[in-house]
């Protein structure tokens, strides 16, 4: 805006919900936004001037009481553009990801600086199961980093320093550091015990001869494992997908573990946060009866703000989008 202005926001109207790996979402009611011009940020300051989220802006309304109306969005949505790749092996996550942004720098014209940044904490993550077929292809920046983070248990952030047009997108690792729950404490009962979709997945790749070639059969387990033992399969009954690819067996492989990702921390625990404060690096050790063992250990999968700072958040990845009033 002109002179460096800003405008205040209405505190009962502030909605923020930030995801660990999905996009964000920012609503809010503000003073009349006049000026003939298109945002393309919006930045959220506390009381002290001190900053506390920043968004693209969205399309600001003006509604009948003169008041602007931001449903913003959030600034992962700036890597979901296309981008041809054709990787080499990496034995690590963190090449591969830097790989990704490599190519969305060089492919893709923004006019400010985007910056990549992986916390010191994540250290050097090896890579397992999922790895990335060398084959040239064409896929969604956003997407293809989504799946890698879920799979190898990392969050992504992101800031805005408007004086120095920079946009960073910061990587973190999940589960660093323990919260103990106790549902008895918070009296509940129903605490997410849902049937994953799938447990189970095999692809097959399918050359121009229609030769079908299988990959390993990956289960899935209860503590949110992959595996192709099939002496762990501890969830019943089986639900089984199969996945077809014509590009490569190693293709084939990537498809089949991603259809899994979907069932990974299916849990759905919603607390308050009256006497917890965590972050997205906390892991939740979750013990449903007094005495017993723990149940699982579970990923922060929401974190709901309103004015006053946090007021909720949620233990595992299933989202129902249930809002705070």
């Amino acid at each position: 805006m002109q002179n460096n202005a800003s405008l205040n926001v209405e505190s009962k109207t502030y909605k923020l919900v930030k995801k660990p790996i999905e996009l964000n979402e920012l609503t809010c009611t503000c003073e009349a936004f006049t000026e003939n011009i298109q945002p393309t940020f919006v930045v959220v300051k506390d009381n002290k001037g001190r900053y506390v989220y920043g968004s693209l802006a969205g399309i600001p309304e003006l509604n009948d009481k003169n008041q602007t109306e931001i449903n913003a969005t959030d600034l992962k949505k700036l890597l979901s553009s296309d981008i041809l790749i054709q990787p080499s092996t990496y034995s690590t996550v963190n090449a591969y990801l830097n790989y990704l942004f490599t190519t969305y720098s060089n492919q893709v014209y923004q006019p400010f600086d985007i910056q990549f940044i992986i916390n010191t904490n994540v250290g050097s993550i090896s890579m397992g199961y999922l790895e990335p077929s060398t084959d040239k292809r064409v896929v969604d920046c956003l997407e293809e980093i989504q799946t890698y983070l879920k799979f190898y248990g990392l969050f992504i952030d992101s800031e805005i320093d408007l004086i120095n047009k920079k946009v960073k997108f910061i990587i973190g690792k999940t589960m660093l550091r323990n919260i103990n729950i106790k549902l008895w404490d918070y009296g509940i009962k129903n605490y997410g015990k849902w049937v994953a979709n799938i447990n189970e997945c095999v692809g097959y790749y399918i050359d121009e001869n229609d030769n079908w070639t299988a990959t390993s059969t990956w289960i899935l387990t209860k503590d949110n494992s992959v595996t192709i033992d099939s002496s762990l399969r501890d969830i019943f009954p089986v639900r089984r997908k199969i996945v077809t690819n014509n590009e490569s067996l190693l293709q084939a492989t990537v498809d089949s573990l991603t259809e899994l990702l979907n069932s990974l921390y299916n849990e759905n625990i919603e607390l308050n946060a009256t006497n917890v404060q965590p972050t997205f690096e906390t892991n939740f050790a979750v013990y449903v009866a007094q005495g017993e063992a723990k149940y699982k250990d579970l990923p922060c999968g929401k974190l709901e703000y309103n004015d006053t700072g946090l007021v909720k958040f949620q233990i595992g990845y299933r989202y129902t989008d249930i809002k705070f009033k």
